[in-house]
């Protein structure tokens, strides 16, 4: 990608960056304002939601160690009482949820993330996991997913989370030593490939495994022994994140000279879909490829718009035309949870004109369906040109997206910039 190429998008705010902001939802949670749980209710009452499908998010904060890279909410794994006063809270949390909203909203697919959720015993995850089937109708071959890293895990420990969970992604980030004691991680290469051999042991016939690039000390040729890596292993699905410098970690204080340049952040994207590629994966977002047959049914709901409850502190919720989440850190998550049965710190009802935007920004991440024209007209009464035609003609113009009759698409470059692309229809970008 010649630099003439990348000078013009760089006038038009697009880019790929170490700074830049992940696109997940609409408004931005600084957007935001304090959440109103009595119109929240008003609303739900009036709406008479009572049926229908819904994801479910579980946020289990703690880890055995806090990586530097990471900008999401994580604390130490703690005392055996505060982790009792964790799993507490969470299921009065649910209880609370299940009496507002009744019993006959059913899964769609379950995800324990974090956090690392295996930094806690197999049992109290079991036990969790049962409760949330007690308080709602979760279908028995659900998508239920857990998120680990190597040290947390065991054959024993694996064996018994089989019981209640289909799907584990492992948290590698890279299979270079010196790489990973970078980031502070607990794990070196042998323990990452035995964690996977083991998972695959215990009966896990669904198995992610997720890679970061752009960190120090990995470099191109670094990259390029992860994702032969990866040909060796042939997980059912890979996750291969940019890096995120963000303030509150410990890479913030670091030279920015020490991670990957804007260049070989794309490079190095560009690596992982041609291996995926020629490897014979299917790309379904613009960092996940699966084998053939294999879904990410919590990711394609989210990125369809479709509703979700987040439980946990810090958790994110859309729900009813709701977009909300928790508060955070844990003691403050528990005191509101106690007092209230919830813990909703900031959100809002969508305006039509939010949905819109949310509709198509996070549309768009779905590399294979991408943004239904008919669905979005059926939606909104009016077309997805009508409403965004001078957005659409100057990503068109700079080849980073694709359009026919039925729908609009992110391009081969246009994935290379996927936040960049959707924030420009964003107002003000």
């Amino acid at each position: 990608m010649d630099d003439s190429f990348l000078d013009r998008l760089k006038k038009e705010g697009i880019g790929k960056s170490t700074s830049h902001l992940f696109v997940y939802r609409y408004p931005d949670s600084d957007q935001m304002s304090p959440f109103d749980r009595e119109e929240f209710a008003k609303d739900l009452e009036k709406s008479g939601k009572k049926v229908g499908e819904l994801a479910f998010y579980l946020h289990i904060p703690f880890c055995s160690s806090i990586c530097s890279y990471c900008h999401y909410f994580k604390q130490g794994i703690g005392k055996k009482g505060e982790i009792e006063a964790f799993l507490k809270g969470i299921q009065r949390e649910i209880s609370t949820y299940s009496q507002l909203i009744g019993k006959e909203l059913e899964a769609s697919s379950v995800l324990f993330g974090g956090g690392t959720p295996t930094s806690l015993e197999a049992n109290s995850l079991n036990e969790l996991m049962l409760f949330l089937r007690g308080s709602f109708r979760i279908p028995k071959k659900v998508e239920a997913s857990i998120e680990s890293s190597p040290e947390t895990i065991s054959f024993e420990k694996l064996v018994l989370l089989r019981q209640n969970f289909n799907r584990m992604s492992i948290g590698i980030q890279d299979f270079n030593d010196r790489v990973l004691k970078e980031c502070n991680r607990n794990h070196d290469k042998e323990k990452a490939l035995h964690s996977i051999k083991e998972a695959r042991r215990a009966g896990f016939e669904s198995i992610n495994i997720d890679l970061i690039y752009g960190l120090p000390k990995q470099g191109i040729e670094g990259w390029k022994n992860s994702l032969n890596e990866v040909e060796a292993i042939q997980p059912e699905s890979v996750t291969a994140s940019d890096l995120r410098v963000r303030e509150g970690t410990a890479f913030f204080a670091r030279n920015k000279e020490e991670f990957a340049s804007d260049k070989e952040l794309i490079e190095m994207h560009s690596m992982f879909l041609n291996k995926m590629e020629g490897l014979g994966y299917k790309q379904l977002f613009p960092y996940q490829f699966v084998k053939k047959g294999q879904r990410m049914l919590f990711l394609e709901n989210q990125w369809a718009s479709g509703e979700y409850l987040g439980f946990g502190p810090s958790s994110c919720s859309f729900f009813n035309k709701w977009d909300y989440n928790n508060v955070f850190p844990t003691d403050k998550y528990l005191k509101d949870v106690e007092e209230s049965g919830l813990a909703c710190a900031v959100g809002k009802k969508l305006s039509m004109e939010d949905q819109m935007i949310r509709f198509v920004a996070l549309g768009l991440k779905d590399c294979k369906k991408g943004v239904d024209k008919n669905i979005f007209k059926k939606k909104f009464a009016l077309s997805l040109e009508e409403k965004f035609g001078k957005t659409i003609a100057l990503l068109e113009s700079l080849s980073l997206v694709k359009q026919s009759e039925k729908s609009l698409k992110l391009s081969r470059k246009g994935i290379l910039f996927y936040d960049s692309v959707s924030r420009k229809f964003f107002p003000k970008n």
